[in-house]
Order: C-alpha cells, then sequence, then structure tokens
C-alpha cells in the first residue's frame, strides 16, 4: 500500500511547478532518483555510512556524471531533494512516505489507530500547548544563509544557496566575476544598489568568469541597451549559454527517459513497456 501512495506521489510530482519548469535534463534526472530510490526502498543516497559521490549517483541512475553535477544542485535548490548534516543527497517525499509507513506498521501491531478523544497511557485528558502555533519561516538543511559584500556600493547582501552550491565557488572568484559583472553593465557604486550575488549561482551552475562576461557584453552591446536595475536580466541568457556548453541527447532519449520512468512506477507490465527504437522512429519519421 506504501509503495502505491509513493508511486502516485512520483506521477504527481510530474504536474509539480517546480519540477515542470526545470530543464529537460534535469527533469529526466529527478525522475530517474526519485524512481530508483523508491525501487531500492531508500530514501537516502548511502551506503551504509558512506555518501555517495556524484559519479556513483551516476551509476545508480544511469546518467552521467556531468549531468549529474550540472543539475543535482538545481533540484536541491528547488526542494525536491536536500542535503543531511554529512552532505548525504536526501529525498524528502520518500523519506515522509517511509516514515508514515513505519508508524502504520507500528500502530498495526498495537491493534490500530488509538480513537481521537483517547489520551496515551499515563497522560491525563488535559490540554497541552504544542509547537506550531505560529508560522515560521526557516532555512532549509540545504540553504546556508551567506552575508556577503555584494552589493555595489558596500551593502551586504544575504543570499540563500544549496551547500553544493556554495562549495563549487571561492570567494576570490565570486568577488572578483561580480564586481566584474557590474562593470559591464555601467554600473554607478555611488549612486546604485545593485548586486552580484546572483554571480555565485551562475558559476555554480557551470558558468566561469569569461563565459559570463561574454553573455553580459554581448547584451550590452545590442544598438538598443536595456536598462538594467537588476542582474536578473541576464539569467535567461547565462542558463542557455550554459546549457550549450554540455552535450546533449536526442529530444526522442528525453522522451523516452520519461516515458520509462512513468512505467516503472505504474505497474511494470511487460506489454507496455517503452522501446527507445519506438521513440527513435518517431523523430525520424
Amino acid at each position: 500500500m506504501a509503495r502505491k501512495c509513493a508511486s502516485a506521489a512520483i506521477l504527481e510530482t510530474l504536474r509539480d511547478p517546480r519540477v515542470v519548469t526545470l530543464p529537460a535534463a534535469a527533469q529526466t534526472l529527478w525522475i530517474r532518483v526519485i524512481t530508483a530510490m523508491q525501487n531500492s526502498g531508500i530514501s537516502v543516497l548511502r551506503f551504509g555510512s558512506d555518501i555517495m559521490k556524484p559519479s556513483e549517483i551516476g551509476l545508480f541512475v544511469g546518467i552521467a556524471e556531468t549531468e549529474i553535477e550540472t543539475h543535482l544542485g538545481r533540484l536541491i535548490e528547488r526542494g525536491l531533494l536536500r542535503r543531511d548534516d554529512d552532505g548525504a543527497v536526501i529525498c524528502p517525499m520518500l523519506a515522509a512516505s517511509m516514515s508514515r509507513a513505519e508508524i502504520n506498521r507500528i500502530n498495526g501491531k498495537r491493534g490500530g489507530r488509538p480513537r481521537k478523544d483517547a489520551s496515551p497511557p499515563g497522560q491525563s485528558s488535559l490540554m497541552l500547548p504544542i509547537d506550531g502555533g505560529k508560522m515560521k519561516t526557516e532555512k532549509t538543511e540545504s540553504e546556508t544563509e551567506t552575508e556577503t559584500e555584494g552589493g555595489a556600493n558596500g551593502v551586504p547582501t544575504t543570499t540563500y544557496l544549496s551547500k553544493e552550491s556554495e562549495s563549487k565557488v571561492s570567494e576570490e572568484e565570486y568577488h572578483q566575476t561580480g564586481r566584474a559583472v557590474l562593470d559591464a553593465v555601467g554600473c554607478d557604486p555611488a549612486k546604485s544598489m545593485m548586486t552580484y550575488g546572483l554571480v555565485r549561482q551562475w558559476l555554480a551552475d557551470g558558468a566561469d568568469r569569461e563565459m559570463i562576461l561574454a553573455v553580459v557584453g554581448k547584451i550590452m552591446n545590442r544598438e538598443k541597451k536595456p536598462d538594467i536595475t537588476n542582474l536578473k536580466y541576464f539569467s535567461r541568457a547565462i542558463e542557455e549559454a550554459i546549457a550549450a556548453r554540455v552535450p546533449k541527447k536526442p529530444a526522442y532519449e528525453f522522451e523516452y527517459d520519461k516515458a520509462y520512468a512513468i512505467w516503472e512506477v505504474t505497474g511494470r507490465d511487460p506489454d507496455t513497456k517503452p522501446r527507445l527504437a519506438d521513440f527513435k522512429g518517431r523523430h525520424a519519421a
């Protein structure tokens, strides 16, 4: 029963805005990771006490290590995955599902769910306060609050990054690139409050200083120069430049991967098993 519920939840994520707005390669990684974890009955990517490395995750889910390194951080940033205190990748959805299944198993041994009006053994019916009465806004374990001098005028800015993103980028590289970008867009530190915190994410996603400055320069050299008030203006162009650098699989392979992952969580009927040759033939027609 728990497996069926988890499978339904996996299918539901295919309509989640956090998933459908991902690049195709990142969607494929998400489907492969969550399906492989569910089929293995795990919610954390570990070998006993050892954390799975990107190369090992790639072998586990059947995806190239370069794609793992490119897109895993994005899945973590969107909350689909997270890292524990040791840095191991966790799927919160599967962890919650397995936790509920274990609670139900224990309750079943004890004779089922207790009555709503029944007090636990040793406790009176006195109403006690519970935590959670007020809404809280907290950072997830996969996020680190970093205060930097990213402001154009030296005013500190706060950015939230995944631990994986933070570890990829050196402070020297981040600040040098950030200041160069502000200079490229013609930002006057004395008059502007523009910050360059977003540059850290671009670097973590796979861009380098040369690529970022080339993209920014190309946009700023247009005949009609844009009025830049935030570096988010360049994000789409930077993402496209990063994607162009990564070797792409044919479109039919992404379609096959998605169909195969759905097949795995919907019963694995041999008669309906997707075949790569079929998808390739449709695109060739």
